[in-house]
């Protein structure tokens, strides 16, 4: 079994992954009409982080379609037990 490398998450980034979460929040509850826990999305995005680093900053401050673009596909492409993004998915907003 290979081992990921961690990544620690500053507390500003924290602040951005919760910033980010938030935003997602309400865009799925908007667009799809889905009620996701905040949590969820903060677990998600802060895994895919660890595993492959993103421009946090620039992700909160995306128009809607590049940040549904990265959000849906984190959410779709995450491996939950692993933290690795599957399937040649690649944020627009990696590092």
């Amino acid at each position: 079994m290979t081992r990921r490398r961690e990544q620690k998450i500053s507390p500003i980034q924290l602040d951005l992954i919760r910033q980010i979460a938030q935003r997602a929040v309400r865009l799925y509850q908007d667009v799809l009409g889905e009620d996701i826990p905040q949590w969820e999305f903060e677990a998600e995005i802060s895994m895919a982080h660890a595993s492959n680093p993103l421009r946090l900053g620039e992700l909160l401050e995306a128009n809607d379609g590049n940040f549904a673009h990265d959000i849906g596909g984190i959410r779709n492409n995450l491996n939950r037990l692993t933290g690795e993004l599957r399937n040649c998915f690649s944020p627009r907003y990696s590092a």
